[in-house]
């Protein structure tokens, strides 16, 4: 009777333990189905390992055909948000790992068999819409759906309707892991308020008007179609943003005009407009 209580008590012992190592792993998107309108917070643990990817890293020479191929599978290290570690987990580097090597575990792990994992794409060029408009009051939240799921964890708004105090809200929101999204690069279209061509049209209105846009909350300036084309003062809002850290960024739609644009010390130079999704103005979404 003692040997069996002993044995029983062992026993117990080693499946607890076996339960305190035993890894939490999720599967891509955890789970078939997505993530509903209305989430509000995402989960952030310290360290979490993407396992058995495919990788495409994008590197290679620009202006040529010479890219790196897909990678793997490959074990990916994140701890506290940033990749620190990508181990080739191929026949051939494995095998180099000698026979007592335990693949690495974390927090949390996702397996990504068959799956691949790229660097996140930036939309460049982006009017988000207001919540008070024609897609609805979950608006934001269904066009960052329909950023992330495809593959779009950068958005830099040139505009938007939704107004600046409420999207620099989300953007804090977001890089604090509050509001499922991608990141926010907020920019103002010059000058404000619109189509004003006294306001903004000299150089020293034009640097007084740079020092708003920042106290505003603005990562970068949109200049389109307005006074802010003048050669004179495109350099002062250039100068200006240099002082202040806050980007310009001109849309245009004239070849002719891109060299002033660069002579000024533009950062970014555009000619047109995207949009997250197909021309759905006249179709509302419903709050759930």
């Amino acid at each position: 009777m003692t040997r069996f209580v002993a044995a029983a008590c062992l026993l117990l012992t080693a499946s607890a333990g076996a339960q305190a190592n035993r890894e939490i792993l999720l599967t891509p998107n955890n789970g078939p189905t997505t993530l509903p309108l209305g989430t509000t917070r995402g989960e952030r643990v310290n360290r979490l390992i993407i396992r058995g990817a495919t990788v495409i890293s994008g590197r290679g020479t620009p202006g040529t055909n010479r890219g790196m191929p897909p990678e793997g599978p490959v074990d990916i290290v994140i701890e506290n948000g940033v990749i620190t570690d990508m181990i080739p987990m191929d026949a051939v580097n494995a095998a180099g790992y000698g026979r007592n090597y335990q693949r690495v575990t974390g927090d949390k792990v996702i397996d990504a068999t068959g799956q691949y994992v790229m660097p996140g794409l930036v939309e460049m060029h982006a009017h988000l819409p207001s919540p008070n408009g024609d897609l609805g009051p979950k608006a934001l939240d269904l066009v960052y759906r329909i950023y992330l799921g495809h593959g779009i964890t950068t958005v830099r708004d040139a505009g938007t309707g939704a107004g600046m105090a409420r999207m620099a809200e989300q953007r804090k929101q977001i890089a604090a892991n509050q509001v499922v999204g991608p990141r926010l690069v907020l920019c103002l279209r010059w000058p404000q308020p619109l189509r004003e061509w006294e306001i903004g049209n000299t150089p020293d209105k034009a640097r007084a008007m740079v020092r708003e846009f920042k106290q505003a909350g603005v990562d970068c300036i949109k200049v389109s179609k307005s006074p802010g084309h003048y050669p004179d003062v495109m350099e002062a809002i250039a100068d200006e943003r240099k002082k202040l850290a806050c980007s310009p960024w001109s849309n245009s739609r004239s070849p002719k005009r891109r060299p002033r644009r660069v002579e000024s010390r533009v950062r970014s130079i555009d000619t047109g407009t995207a949009s997250p999704m197909p021309r759905w103005a006249a179709r509302k979404f419903p709050d759930e």
